[in-house]
């Protein structure tokens, strides 16, 4: 009997996955009616077994868990790197945009006090020449031209919020009537800097401007204004 159940025991894997030979399923069903320990040893071989698929149906689920938890990541991780570069970016971008509002946006009119007018000449055929010295160190960057009732023209001298400190020289420019006429369609009466409320005259009609004398035409040929200062030269 014990050499039955040796061999009963043996086969009792391919017996509960039920892949023995018929006569074997025979065999141990006959052993098994006589014998209460091979009776035993079959349930517990059967929990085994359960235990077993029970444990691999666990430990796929935990991969699965594992799975979509990796998944999950990598689209956090992608997501938050593209959140990242977004940001990066709009904070690029908000920083250029107030850089430009505050360094390169011209709205603001120069203070003309802080502008002095010199070295003003006739030169002859509506053609003023002058010189503008900018004071505490700052200076305008653009220009915003007007004219007025009555053929006055006005050119606003227009800084951003932050002004930079001026590190060129003063310069020096000459009012060419004629051409502000031409663009305008119509006689200019008088030439001011600034705005209409606050303003430096530079030329109107009647005005005694004196010829420049040869320090000035030496500024004027120097400052590349040949054409109309070469004449002045002595």
């Amino acid at each position: 009997m014990k050499k039955n159940c040796s061999i009963v025991r043996d086969l009792l894997p391919l017996y509960i996955d039920d892949v023995s030979s018929e006569e074997s399923r025979e065999f141990i069903n006959e052993h098994l009616k006589e014998c209460d320990d091979c009776k035993l040893e079959l349930e517990l071989s059967k929990q085994k077994e359960i235990d077993i698929k029970i444990d691999n149906v666990n430990n796929l689920d935990d991969k699965s868990r594992i799975l979509d938890l990796s998944k999950k990541f990598k689209k956090f991780k992608f997501r938050s790197i593209i959140s990242g570069i977004v940001i990066a970016l709009s904070t690029m971008l908000l920083v250029y945009i107030a850089y430009l509002g505050l360094f390169h946006t011209y709205f603001l009119s120069a203070n003309i006090e802080n502008i002095e007018i010199s070295n003003k000449s006739d030169l002859g055929n509506g053609n003023i020449f002058y010189c503008v010295n900018y004071q505490k160190g700052n200076f305008y960057e653009d220009v915003k031209t007007e004219i007025v009732s009555g053929g006055k023209l006005y050119t606003n001298l227009l800084q951003p919020i932050i002004k930079r400190v001026n590190t060129s020289n003063n310069g020096c420019r000459i009012f060419q009537k004629s051409e502000y006429e031409a663009v305008f369609d119509q006689p200019i009466t008088g030439y001011y800097l600034g705005t209409q409320e606050n303003s430096t005259l530079i030329w109107e009609e009647g005005m005694d401007i004196p010829e420049p004398n040869e320090a000035v035409a030496k500024i004027i040929l120097e400052s590349g204004f040949i054409d109309l200062g070469i004449n002045y030269l002595k």
